[in-house]
């Protein structure tokens, strides 16, 4: 299991078709084999790789597991604290797919612009689903412990989610054109 340090662990890359995509700075710290796999993946641009959600610790939290099995195999779980984390599983997927970067404790985007970046496909598939339930869901609680009457909480819960997801598409527009 790899984490990314917050904050400044996650950003956005511009990709293919002018997709925003979010970057993540994997901490590899001891991990050379996922530093290697990311150059490879990098450098060549091609590889098979499966993904696939999956829910950890009682439902607090949820993995994204990514399976490469081209050019080399290698498994990874990326671990993403519902809570903290909730807008960025929201823009992998929007965007269906995601950049990695190694990294190490403390690092930022601006330290690692040099460094070999990932792109990953990640379909949608059935998590997509499950997370339009559950993404409201969460911004409505956090909203409930800042004081908001529950009505009032998922009212904001939606349009928070709305202005979040009309930025996004702002600057895809932005940058396709």
């Amino acid at each position: 299991m790899v984490h990314f340090p917050t904050p400044g662990g996650a950003a956005s890359l511009r990709v293919a078709e002018g997709r925003t995509i979010p970057l993540l700075i994997l901490d590899t710290a001891g991990r050379s084999d996922i530093d290697d796999h990311i150059v490879l993946h990098a450098d060549s641009g091609l590889g098979t790789i499966r993904s696939r959600w999956c829910a950890i610790k009682d439902i607090t939290d949820v993995a994204l597991i990514l399976e490469s099995l081209s050019p080399t195999s290698m498994a990874l779980l990326i671990a993403f604290d519902l809570e903290e984390h909730s807008s960025i599983i929201d823009q992998i997927l929007l965007a269906e797919g995601l950049a990695l970067r190694a990294g190490r404790p403390g690092d930022v985007i601006s330290r690692t612009m040099d460094r070999p970046t990932m792109t990953v496909e990640i379909p949608r598939g059935e998590f997509y689903e499950v997370w339009q339930r559950m993404y409201p869901n969460l911004i409505a609680k956090r909203l409930r412990r800042e004081g908001f009457k529950p009505i009032e909480a998922k009212d904001r819960a939606s349009m928070h989610i709305t202005k979040l997801r009309e930025m996004l598409d702002l600057r895809n527009a932005g940058r396709r054109k």
